[in-house]
């Protein structure tokens, strides 16, 4: 992995506060969810951050190495932040997605 999930949301934190802060929540609000209750939750907020731009996302398994995830997000315009994941969940792979796509 090129960078651990701290690092991915510290970005995030830079990068788009209010969604940061969303994702946040979970944890702010004293749950100790399990590690895919937490990607569930992390996952769902970039998905709706995704739609309220009017952004297209697909999520799939990597082609490439099996049990890795890959995320693409579309803008409707037609321009598209690719980003082949090297992660173990497709949250990892979203959100990694999703920082590309809101700095460029």
């Amino acid at each position: 992995m090129p960078e651990d999930l701290t690092a991915l949301l510290e970005k995030l934190r830079k990068a788009d506060p209010a969604t940061c802060n969303e994702v946040l929540h979970f944890e702010l609000a004293g749950y100790h969810q399990p590690r895919n209750q937490v990607l569930d939750h992390l996952q769902g907020c970039l998905q709706r951050a995704c739609e309220a731009r009017g952004w297209y996302v697909t999520i799939e398994t990597s082609k490439i190495e099996p049990y890795l995830w890959r995320a693409l997000i579309m803008r409707t315009d037609g321009r598209t932040w690719d980003h082949d994941a090297v992660w173990d969940s497709p949250a990892t792979a979203l959100l990694s997605a999703y920082i590309s796509a809101i700095q460029s």
